[in-house]
């Protein structure tokens, strides 16, 4: 008896929903205006793109920018390889500059800008495909190469710095030399033999990580004559 009125109950439902349907229909009424639109996707850059400021700032970003494929290839891979290598001198600032001073180091300050224009030429044209920067300065997708050949030459500038200009000013203070000789031969891990001699004798604390020690001459401590035993000598 409760089964046969539980079905009258939902045959009756459903009539009802018919019956609503129905009417509705008739009306001209469109069953899916109360479906809310599909959400618009925004495919537009982020705040977390990458940049100038993330280049320098080794910041974690997103590659992604508004550029739209060049129409002229050959001219845009020109104007990329311009446009990577003039972020020079503003990117390399703050990589090239020691905790404390106000102004970069001007020997790895040049280093820096020497080898970023590098990278720039070898990695950033882009092969004109694309703009390598959109107008709001963001790297387009196409230029994760060329961000990280620059983001490279970055830390390694940063690095160096810290490593070399302290060992460089002290060597020059200590023996005279310009430290421009010191900058590049410590960037290649290769050191001329002046250098490795005032290495010897300056005791400068900060060459320690950076000249390696099996590289500076050492000169043998003379013998005291007291201590020098001939043959035949005597003991009393």
């Amino acid at each position: 008896m409760v089964n046969q009125r539980l079905n009258v109950s939902m045959f009756g439902l459903a009539l009802l929903a018919g019956f609503s349907f129905a009417t509705s229909t008739a009306r001209g009424d469109d069953p899916n205006e109360h479906i809310p639109p599909p959400e618009k996707v925004d495919d537009s850059p982020s705040a977390y793109a990458c940049t100038i400021e993330t280049l320098q700032t080794e910041e974690h970003c997103l590659m992604e920018a508004a550029v739209q494929k060049s129409a002229n290839p050959a001219q845009q891979a020109i104007e990329n390889v311009r446009i990577a290598v003039s972020l020079g001198p503003r990117a390399c600032n703050k990589p090239a500059r020691l905790r404390g001073d106000k102004s970069a180091d001007a020997e790895m300050f040049a280093i820096c800008q020497r080898e970023f224009a590098a990278a720039a030429q070898a990695s950033c044209s882009l092969d004109g495909d694309f703009p390598l920067l959109d107008e709001a300065g963001r790297f387009a997708p196409q230029a994760k190469v060329c961000y990280d050949a620059l983001s490279s030459v970055l830390v390694r500038t940063r690095t160096m710095t810290r490593l070399s200009a302290p060992c460089c000013r002290c060597l020059s203070k200590k023996c005279g030399f310009a430290a421009a000789q010191c900058y590049p031969e410590v960037v290649r891990g290769s050191f001329a033999q002046n250098t490795l001699a005032c290495a010897a004798t300056a005791n400068c604390d900060a060459c320690e990580a950076v000249v390696p020690a099996t590289a500076i001459p050492r000169e043998e401590p003379p013998v005291s004559p007291s201590k020098k035993r001939t043959s035949g000598a005597s003991w009393y």
